[in-house]
């Protein structure tokens, strides 16, 4: 796909492949790698739950935004230099985030990532 304003959905065993996503993104995945390459900033809701898979998200350093993220047998990397983070949990092989990501602290865009298996990473 090219660009979506808004996606909302359910996938497996495929790969998910997003140019741009301008307001909302919710999906459940699993066994497939999800890359979003860029995310425009004002975007409302980007909610993703993943496993087996991995998961790339494009968010542009202007944006700003609440980010909760977790994951099991993975890694969470994110722009934490333009983050003020208020809670980071790391436990056996479970780890989790809650942070508000860039300048614009009136910003109502929200992140919630949930991966098992694999890695979170937001360029």
């Amino acid at each position: 796909m090219t660009s979506v304003d808004k996606i909302d959905g359910k996938a497996a065993f495929t790969g998910i492949e997003i140019g741009e996503v301008s307001d909302k993104m919710v999906l459940v995945s699993s066994y497939g790698e999800i890359e979003v390459d860029r995310v425009a900033v004002g975007f409302s809701l980007i909610d993703i739950s993943t496993e087996f898979g991995g998961l790339e998200l494009g968010i542009g350093s202007s944006a700003s935004y609440k980010l909760s993220a977790s994951t099991s047998f993975g890694e969470i990397n994110f722009p934490e230099k333009n983050a003020d983070i208020t809670k980071q949990v790391e436990k056996s092989f479970e780890k989790e985030i809650e942070a508000f990501v860039g300048a614009d602290k009136s910003s109502a865009s929200v992140v919630r990532l949930k991966a098992k298996n694999c890695d979170i990473d937001i360029d």
